[in-house]
């Protein structure tokens, strides 16, 4: 062989060993960001999801249909009576919410109520679909999309769901028509509001 075909072999070598480097390298570092993006992404999902399990419990999202009627219930059926949304979310003409459901509770009938009963606008549903609730991801988005929340940022937001009286009536539902206990959301609402104000310090990040 030939000092010239040597040193031809000995420079097509070096180019192989360069570019297997730059391919390992290249390879690490696309590992690297899989293994980064896949902890932000549980670090996202972590926080919002103390605050989901709440958001998606019947005592919050009976009240956040896509539909044009209320569901009740843990079994999130249709409201009794066809009941509908009617034009301002507060029922259809002569069948106001307001002609069941007084400013609290009735203790005798089980009627849930709060001042000015009615159910979230329709820019607020968090269903995928009827019946059916949002994944915590799309309700993270939804809760946060200032066109459909009020147009609360991170601090009108915390504040709407520390001091908004329909939210406080979660946590005190009083009894149903049977004289049972309504079930609450699977936290207090201090540690709810705990839950929200760890996502918002983060910068309200949304899990996938």
């Amino acid at each position: 062989m030939t000092m010239r075909v040597v040193r031809r072999v000995s420079v097509i070598g070096a180019c192989m060993m360069f570019f297997i480097g730059i391919v390992t390298v290249l390879n690490l570092h696309a590992q690297d960001t899989a293994r980064g993006q896949s902890a932000k992404t549980n670090v996202d999902a972590a926080l919002f999801a103390p605050i989901a399990s709440v958001l998606v419990h019947p005592r919050c999202v009976n009240c956040h249909p896509m539909t044009d009627y209320p569901r009740q219930g843990n079994d999130r059926h249709r409201h009794l009576f066809l009941v509908a949304r009617g034009t301002d979310d507060r029922g259809a003409a002569g069948a106001r919410c307001t002609l069941c459901h007084q400013s609290q509770t009735q203790r005798d009938s089980g009627v849930p109520g709060a001042a000015d009963w009615r159910m979230a606008p329709l820019a607020m549903a968090w269903e995928s679909e009827p019946g059916v609730v949002m994944t915590a991801g799309a309700l993270c988005r939804r809760v946060l999309d200032k066109s459909r929340n009020g147009g609360r940022d991170l601090h009108a937001l915390e504040e709407h769901l520390q001091n908004d009286h329909f939210i406080q009536w979660a946590w005190n539902p009083g009894v149903n028509s049977r004289g049972q206990a309504r079930e609450t959301p699977p936290l207090s609402h201090e540690q709810f509001m705990q839950a929200v104000r760890r996502w918002t310090a983060a910068g309200a990040p949304c899990p996938d």
